[in-house]
Parts: structure tokens; C-alpha cells; sequence
């Protein structure tokens, strides 16, 4: 298994708009078409925002490709997920019915379900001592490249 480090970025709330657009610039570069390129772009950016509104004010980016996906993580060094979300297990599979939804959109905003409905993939991690948060996003390229073009 071959890990690729496509982008590492480490940004601030002023940073968001450059980062937006160098994080699609890269996800072009992976391979992804233009809808999966946007709605990753947008999840990653949702995460990133939620690490600047809740996580310190800052994080960091990492972009990486491996076995036909693409991999974004977002770290932040904030009070953990703990502090200002339900415990991850509130993206489970089990939680995705319409009020389960809602009941996690209430308690804790509506970034990560944003987040979660634009991508294949959502994870997210407490730090060391539940000081600070890691949310992964991934899209497959392979999905991606069987996706059907214009007409």
C-alpha cells in the first residue's frame, strides 16, 4: 500500500478561502471529477471550519491518495469532540434515519452531517487525552472515475 501526501496545509479562519481553493486544485490533481472534487471540497471545508469555530481557531490539512482514495484529515487542537459534539458514534450507520439525524443536528450544528452526506467516508477522532479532534474525509476514485459524464 503506497500512501501519496498530495497537500499538508496548516490554516486559521482567514486562511479558509486560499485553502478552499488549493484544496480543489489538489483533489483535481488526484483525479476526482468535478462533482465528487466539489462536494469533498466542500466536507473538508465544513471540517475546517468547525476546527476553527470549535477547535482552537487553527488546524491542519492533509491530503493523501492510496489504494483508489483519496484521504483528507483535519486536525485541530480544541477541547476534543467530546466537548462540543455527541460521541462519533452519532455517525454510525445505525444513527442515519431522518430523526436520528435531526436529534444530532440539534445538539451539535449541522457541519458534520454536511460533511457526512457529501462524502463516502467521515470519521471522526479524539485527540490524546481528548484534546483536540481528527475528522477523516475520503472519496474512492474509483466510484469517482465510473461516475457518468455530460450527454
Amino acid at each position: 500500500m503506497s500512501t501519496d501526501r498530495l497537500l499538508e496545509l496548516d490554516f486559521t479562519g482567514p486562511d479558509l478561502p486560499l485553502a478552499r481553493i488549493t484544496l480543489a486544485a489538489t483533489l483535481r490533481r488526484a483525479g476526482l471529477p468535478g462533482a465528487v472534487r466539489d462536494a469533498l471540497a466542500q466536507a473538508v471545508l465544513e471540517a475546517m471550519s468547525n476546527a476553527v469555530l470549535h477547535g482552537g481557531g487553527a488546524g491542519r490539512l492533509t491530503v493523501d491518495a492510496a489504494d483508489d482514495e483519496v484521504r483528507c484529515e483535519v486536525v485541530d487542537a480544541g477541547p476534543g469532540p467530546s466537548a462540543v459534539v455527541p460521541a462519533p458514534e452519532s455517525l454510525s450507520p445505525e444513527s442515519r434515519t431522518p430523526g436520528a439525524r435531526q436529534q444530532a443536528a440539534n445538539r451539535r450544528g449541522h457541519g458534520l452531517l454536511i460533511a457526512e452526506a457529501l462524502t463516502n467516508r467521515i470519521e471522526v477522532h479524539p485527540g490524546p487525552g481528548d484534546r483536540g479532534t481528527t475528522v477523516v474525509l475520503a472519496a474512492s476514485l474509483r466510484t469517482a472515475t465510473s461516475e457518468p459524464g455530460p450527454a
